[in-house]
């Protein structure tokens, strides 16, 4: 598979996993969350757990509260929910 074609769908299940955790793009967009989410996508772009992340999602509920234990931006996702509390 191309280089392009995985990094698209690792991106897609991070859009997913994103949406499901409850962050909007708005708040995404403003700091300090902005700069963990460049740093969520660089870490997910270089995921190695791609087909585990898709099954995991493709049997996972609409809304959750955490990231899967495998998903390596699992930590940051957690500060990045903590920030949205507090903010």
């Amino acid at each position: 598979m191309p280089r392009s074609a995985k990094t698209d769908r690792r991106l897609r299940n991070m859009a997913m996993m994103i949406d499901r955790l409850g962050f909007s793009a708005d708040t995404l967009g403003r700091e300090p969350l902005a700069a963990e989410l460049k740093t969520a996508i660089r870490i997910c772009r270089a995921c190695t757990a791609e087909d585990m992340c898709r099954d995991w999602l493709a049997r996972a509920p609409t809304a959750f509260a955490d990231a899967p234990a495998f998903c390596p931006n699992q930590e940051l996702f957690a500060r990045a929910r903590g920030e949205r509390t507090t903010a």
